[in-house]
């Protein structure tokens, strides 16, 4: 098992023990497939570590998974949200196209148009960035998928 199922799966369990309610707010995984079905259209190649968070789970309903006020994107909706962000800022004019256009949102926080985006690369490393056009935030805010994970994982054990 990858350190990120790993660290899924302790959330996983921390929220079925703790707060199932939640748990009942996320969608199964999907096929390998149905991704790349999903994916054929983006500019660029998704990272092995979304292959494995999707095939894990689809996304959650509400903003109730990992943190408190993060919403886990189902693939079709992270695809749909890039589309429709990219047309905005080609519409807009926005300088921010350039930033966005290699970059896939997961996570949306509470508020709209601010999202944690992953930026597929050639290592194979796929650092988060978040997105946040009206406070001009574009940090890093983890090197990968994995160490956010686990970083909620950490969360969750502390918590016990």
């Amino acid at each position: 098992m990858s350190e990120l199922t790993e660290g899924l799966d302790r959330i996983h369990s921390w929220f079925t023990e703790k707060i199932p309610d939640r748990i009942s707010q996320i969608a199964p995984g999907i096929l390998l497939e149905e991704i790349d079905e999903k994916i054929k259209e983006l500019p660029f190649k998704i990272p092995d570590e979304l292959y494995e968070l999707y095939q894990w789970r689809n996304g959650s309903s509400g903003y109730k998974f990992l943190f408190e006020s993060y919403e886990f994107m189902s693939l079709g909706q992270a695809v749909n949200e890039y589309k429709n962000e990219i047309l905005q800022l080609k519409y807009d004019e926005c300088e921010e196209v350039e930033f966005f256009q290699h970059r896939l949102p997961i996570f949306e926080l509470w508020y709209d148009r601010v999202f944690y985006t992953i930026v597929p690369n050639e290592q194979g490393i796929s650092p988060l960035h978040i997105y946040d056009m009206e406070m001009e935030d574009y940090s890093l805010r983890y090197y990968k998928l994995t160490d956010m994970i686990l970083h909620g994982a950490a969360w969750c054990d502390s918590a016990k």
